[in-house]
């Protein structure tokens, strides 16, 4: 079972902003608090200010908000020995996050939330963003999910895409969730299928219409689903019945025939690309057809040279790559 303990700045914090539109508890509370300054020893007087204001804290019911949101989720409830709140720097500070410390061949996780004195107060602002975080720890620790940290292979841009897949792909899971469990207000179904279309395209060819939904209807992913998802072929976000021909299907983190890097994004292009394109491209490197595909930036680069010189100058040599 999880133990809470608040910070003592968020406390204060916390307990000043509730009485700050009370004319009555603002007196009460000064009343305790201001005999606490005569006292001369510093550790005894910081001592009792901090009882003073956890005894308000209590008092006024501002671990409510924490307590509540946590009883939503068990695993996380009865896997986590403890949690700390904190106070965060700033609103896009506001986090939760699980921290997991191994001493010898035993391992000890710690929730640690960060969240503005405020949002005790007037937690409205804040319930579904919290939600969110807390259930991305409660799958951390759920077995069902099965959720371990994972090496990728792969360039480094390779495993940074596939890291970046796997938070929409994950995204998504928590939504339909806490959706689901009528846990959140305000669902971003809406802004999630855009996330995912952005984040799924290659090559100018987006995934197929009905793929987001089919995720958002299907089973609920579990960690090594979504891995497979992220990081291998992307198969399956296209429909079989779509026109293989008219984008390339280079694998995402294949190398540019032209330039040798690794590339997430091929240009979208044509089987039959017209002759001045497949020139341009065959005189720098020699055999070449359209189905081998090309980077957009070397493909850009190329029609740049259209632009500036016409298409009818053949296969005559104009400027360079780059």
């Amino acid at each position: 079972m999880i133990r809470l303990q608040y910070h003592p700045e968020l406390i204060e914090q916390a307990v000043r902003l509730a009485v700050r539109d009370d004319d009555a508890r603002q007196n009460e509370l000064h009343q305790a608090i201001d005999p606490i300054y005569q006292i001369e020893d510093v550790a005894e007087r910081e001592n009792r200010f901090g009882q003073a204001f956890v005894e308000w804290f209590t008092r006024l019911r501002l671990d409510r908000f924490i307590d509540e949101s946590l009883a939503n989720f068990p695993h996380l409830v009865q896997g986590v020995a403890e949690g700390f709140v904190r106070p965060a720097a700033r609103r896009k500070s506001q986090r939760a996050d699980l921290f997991v410390r191994s001493d010898g061949d035993t391992s000890h996780t710690s929730l640690v939330i960060q969240l503005c004195p405020e949002f005790l107060v007037e937690p409205a602002g804040i319930r579904d963003a919290l939600m969110r975080e807390l259930q991305h720890v409660e799958d951390m620790v759920d077995p069902s999910f099965g959720y371990a940290p994972e090496s990728i292979a792969g360039f480094p841009s390779q495993q940074q895409l596939a890291r970046d897949r796997y938070c929409v792909l994950w995204d998504i899971r928590i939504e339909r969730i806490l959706e689901s469990r009528g846990l959140i207000e305000r669902c971003q179904r809406l802004r999630l299928a855009q996330t995912f279309r952005r984040a799924f395209t290659v090559g100018g060819r987006p995934p197929a219409p009905d793929v987001f939904e089919r995720l958002w209807e299907g089973e609920t992913a579990s960690h090594v689903d979504i891995l497979r998802k992220a990081g291998g072929s992307l198969d399956w976000v296209w429909d079989s019945t779509q026109d293989s021909e008219c984008c390339t299907t280079k694998s995402s983190g294949s190398l540019c025939p032209m330039c040798g890097f690794p590339t997430y994004d091929w240009f979208e292009l044509d089987a039959s690309a017209d002759a001045w394109f497949d020139g341009r491209v065959r005189e720098r490197i020699g055999e070449w057809r359209p189905t081998d595909g090309i980077c957009r930036q070397c493909a850009e680069t190329i029609l740049s040279e259209r632009t500036r010189f016409g298409p009818n100058r053949g296969t005559e040599t104009v400027g360079s790559i780059g």
